[in-house]
């Protein structure tokens, strides 16, 4: 008896053994694991991005804001909130690059016969435009009879080749992994102020200017960021500034867009406020007799323009924007500018109003008219430049140098 029972219990022993190595329970044990179990389309596997970020293969449908990377750590340290919309900051990296090292990128960057070209103009006698070496000055009788006065007129224009094709793939490259955050990718902003029918030319080219809005600036007022008709609501932080950064436009200038930045101020505010991007610089004038002798020299800050409010009419005035002094003096004391002979806005336009700086990264040029005290938007100015000459030097005047 004692034999027959201890042979049961050895066999109950292996078959149990069996069943648990093959995985099979009772009925319910098995209902209730094919219930727990997820099913496979659910499954989402844990993968790694460059930044370390852990990420879901499922991921959610990106916003208009791009998330900027977060250095490793799953759980942004700040944010800002646009309705439901976390722009993560990038405190990682906040100061990853000096001033010198940011400054240093914009020096580099920035040579002003990169930047703009500057080219004579003038009708000839069948009323056909000319620019360059053909080009003659506009003189008339001067004060007395031995002098004359002798306009010269110059377009001035960014070099959009150079802007488009080599400097915003670099700026864009260089922003990217140092911002707070990256607001906006691609925005649409327009412009033109609708609303009015002024309108305004350049002379002598007759290239047409269109009226601009007064609020085409970027501004932060409280928690939300302005840029003409955009704005988004941001959360105010302690270290910060913001640019947009010019990336294209249609063939008017009427609709250009723009990448948005928040940008650590300890790195990039003084090498914004000091570089010289931000200025149009001085253009000087060299006249040549026909030996190559300098008759007269002339340097000065571009400011005054001629215009007129028809293709064809009488002549109008206009000015340049100029530069703040209290947000650029190092840019004043370093060219020996002033209140009377002030410095013209560049690349770099700095709003002069609120406490946050805010900057726009544009290749365009904006001025206002002498007569109406309106904004206008132009792509090829044409300044005018007037000195007083005497009818001999005039005559042995052959060659005009314009340079920056």
């Amino acid at each position: 008896m004692k034999f027959t029972i201890l042979v049961f219990i050895l066999a109950s022993a292996v078959l149990y053994s069996q069943d648990k190595k093959d995985g099979n329970k009772s009925p319910a044990l098995q209902v209730k694991q094919k219930v727990s179990k997820p099913s496979k389309s659910l499954l989402t596997k844990k993968k790694k991005n460059k930044s370390g970020v852990k990420f879901s293969k499922t991921q959610p449908k990106k916003s208009g804001v791009e998330k900027m990377p977060n250095s490793g750590s799953e759980k942004p340290d700040d944010y800002a909130v646009d309705g439901s919309i976390l722009i993560e900051k990038n405190s990682d990296q906040v100061g990853v690059k000096s001033q010198d090292e940011v400054a240093d990128f914009f020096a580099t960057h920035f040579q002003h016969q990169n930047i703009f070209s500057a080219s004579l103009v003038s009708r000839d006698n069948k009323g056909k435009l000319v620019k360059g070496n053909g080009a003659k000055p506009l003189v008339q009788a001067g004060s007395s009879p031995e002098d004359l006065s002798v306009t010269f007129h110059i377009e001035l224009r960014y070099q959009q080749d150079w802007y488009n094709q080599k400097f915003v793939p670099s700026l864009i490259k260089f922003l990217d992994p140092l911002a707070i955050a990256k607001i906006e990718r691609s925005v649409s902003i327009n412009m033109e102020k609708k609303d009015s029918e002024e309108k305004h030319f350049m002379q002598p080219t007759r290239t047409r200017s269109f009226p601009i809005p007064n609020n085409l600036r970027l501004q932060k007022h409280s928690d939300r960021l302005v840029f003409s008709s955009w704005n988004k609501v941001l959360k105010n932080t302690s270290d910060e500034i913001f640019i947009a950064c010019n990336l294209g436009r249609d063939h008017r200038g009427k609709n250009q867009r723009f990448a948005i930045y928040q940008l650590p101020s300890l790195a990039f505010q003084q090498a914004l406020d000091e570089s010289v991007g931000r200025i149009i610089p001085p253009l000087q004038l060299d006249l040549k007799d026909a030996n190559g002798s300098i008759i007269r020299q002339d340097r000065w800050f571009p400011r005054n323009l001629a215009t007129s409010k028809s293709p064809a009419g009488e002549p109008d005035t206009g000015e340049l924007h100029t530069l703040s002094y209290s947000n650029s003096s190092t840019l004043y004391e370093g060219y020996s500018a002033s209140y009377q002979n002030p410095l013209s806005v560049g690349l770099i336009k700095r709003s002069s109003s609120g406490r946050i700086p805010c900057y726009v990264l544009a290749p365009w040029f904006t001025y206002e008219s002498g007569n109406s005290s309106r904004n206008f938007y132009s792509d090829a100015p044409v300044l005018s430049r007037s000195l007083i000459m005497s009818s001999e030097d005039l005559e042995a005047l052959r060659k005009i140098k314009l340079y920056f």
